[in-house]
């Protein structure tokens, strides 16, 4: 009853779901019992519309609360963030990276306080809850806003940073070309991504992704835009 099933999570996330008459073309000669194949969907409809009646659905995009909390925890200590915030400082540094330097989607905000050590820095993201994080860091220069329609004018900064951030856009050209725009010409970029779609996991749709991504798709992405 998988048919059942994606209606009831259409239905959660909010889309509009509309009966279709249908002719069954392959009706004669066929194995279906009206009754036991009845009493089966029905009992498979129950099933799947309790499950689905306690677990949380959301769309892709945006992280589920506990998900935030949870990185935004360990965003100090785990050797995943740990590891990556040193490699982002380091191409910045190595690059010379200028001043004012934006991140877009800066979470919790961990990055974006060691980088303003360094140059003035601001972020953007649209969830509230990682925006209160940041803050309780003692960062400033924050803004709530979708990274495909950044509040800054054209050329406002000299370097930006994308940290795992654009595989939560359904249409992530348009969210670089809004970071191409407000970057200066010569500008420098960091992107992180996480790889390859056969790891995709769970983990991916309450941290709500769209994809993941190869060497060859990010620059892609990147040319394109």
């Amino acid at each position: 009853a998988f048919d059942a099933e994606v209606a009831v999570l259409a239905l959660k996330l909010g889309y509009t779901v509309e009966e279709i008459p249908i002719v069954w073309s392959h009706a004669e000669g066929s194995r279906v019992s009206l009754v036991r194949d009845s009493f089966r969907m029905a009992r498979d409809i129950l099933r799947i519309v309790r499950r689905l009646g306690r677990m949380p659905v959301h769309p892709p995009g945006v992280p589920t609360e506990r998900a935030m909390d949870r990185m935004v925890t360990s965003e100090d200590v785990h050797w995943w963030h740990v590891s990556k915030r040193s490699l982002v400082t380091g191409v910045l540094a190595r690059e010379r990276g200028q001043g004012p330097c934006l991140d877009v989607g800066c979470g919790g905000g961990g990055t974006a306080l060691r980088v303003a050590e360094r140059v003035p820095t601001y972020g953007v993201d649209l969830s509230s809850q990682a925006l209160t994080h940041a803050r309780s860091r003692g960062l400033r220069g924050l803004v709530r806003a979708e990274a495909s329609a950044l509040p800054f004018a054209e050329g406002s900064f000299g370097s930006a940073m994308a940290l795992d951030v654009i595989e939560h856009h359904s249409r992530p050209e348009q969210m670089l070309t809004e970071v191409r725009r407000i970057l200066r010409p010569g500008g420098l970029l960091v992107v992180t991504v996480p790889a390859f779609e056969w790891m995709w996991s769970y983990a991916d749709h309450v941290l709500g992704h769209y994809r993941r991504y190869t060497r060859v798709q990010l620059a892609s992405d990147l040319r394109s835009s």
